[in-house]
C-alpha cells in the first residue's frame, strides 16, 4: 500500500532532479518547463490505490533514467564501439556540419566524444542562437 509519504518523497525527488537540470534560455523548447509542468500534472491527479502503486514504479523507474542523463552516465553505460554498426552511420566525432555555428565552435573548443558532445548540445550547454534567427 502506498503511502502519501512515499508519493511526496517521489514528488521532491523530481523537484531536486528538476533543480539540478541546466537552464535552456536560448532554446524554443526547454525541457525544465516542460518537467516542471507534467510533475505538477502527474501528481495532482487522483487514482485507486492499484493505479498508485503502478505509478509509483513507473515514476521511480523514470527518475532514475532521468538521473542517469544528468549525472552523465549514458556514455559509461551505453558506449559506442568503435567498429560498431552505429557508429558507421554516425559522422565522425569533430564534423557535425548539420549544427549551427555556435554549436560547431562549442565542439571545436571542447574535446568531446559523440555522447558527450549530443548531451550537452540537447542540455542547451551549447548555444542555438543560429537556429533561432531562422
Amino acid at each position: 500500500m502506498a503511502s502519501r509519504q512515499e508519493v511526496i518523497g517521489l514528488y521532491r525527488q523530481y523537484i531536486k532532479a528538476y533543480r539540478r537540470w541546466p537552464k535552456q534560455e536560448q532554446r524554443r523548447q526547454d525541457f525544465r518547463a516542460y518537467m516542471l509542468n507534467r510533475l505538477r500534472t502527474e501528481f495532482r491527479q487522483s487514482a485507486s490505490q492499484a493505479a498508485i502503486m503502478e505509478r509509483l514504479a513507473y515514476g521511480r523507474q523514470e527518475l532514475n533514467a532521468l538521473e542517469s542523463v544528468i549525472n552523465g552516465e549514458m556514455e559509461e553505460k551505453y558506449s559506442l564501439r568503435d567498429d560498431g554498426l552505429i557508429r558507421s552511420f554516425m559522422p565522425a566525432s569533430r564534423t557535425f556540419t548539420l549544427l549551427d555555428q555556435p554549436a560547431q565552435e562549442g565542439l571545436s573548443e571542447k574535446n568531446a566524444t559523440t555522447w558527450t558532445f549530443i548531451g550537452a548540445y540537447l542540455a542547451g550547454k551549447l548555444s542555438k542562437s543560429s537556429t533561432q534567427e531562422k
